[in-house]
């Protein structure tokens, strides 16, 4: 599954993470919550919202 082609928005992204009433996308595939962070296989999900500025650490890390 490439996962980089859907979008989270944050409200769902929360409710997957609380657990009541996850959304569709939650059910159709294995997501699990680990530390706080909802994660397929051993990749975590952004939401759309946070998308800019985690790729903006990642780069910032990377270079420096």
């Amino acid at each position: 599954m490439d996962i980089n082609r859907y979008n989270f928005s944050q409200a769902a992204v929360k409710r997957a993470i609380k657990g009541n009433n996850p959304p569709t996308f939650m059910q159709e595939h294995n997501f699990k919550v680990k530390e706080g962070k909802l994660v397929l296989g051993l990749k975590v999900v952004i939401p759309n919202e946070e998308r800019n500025q985690y790729l903006r650490q990642l780069l910032y890390k990377s270079v420096g």
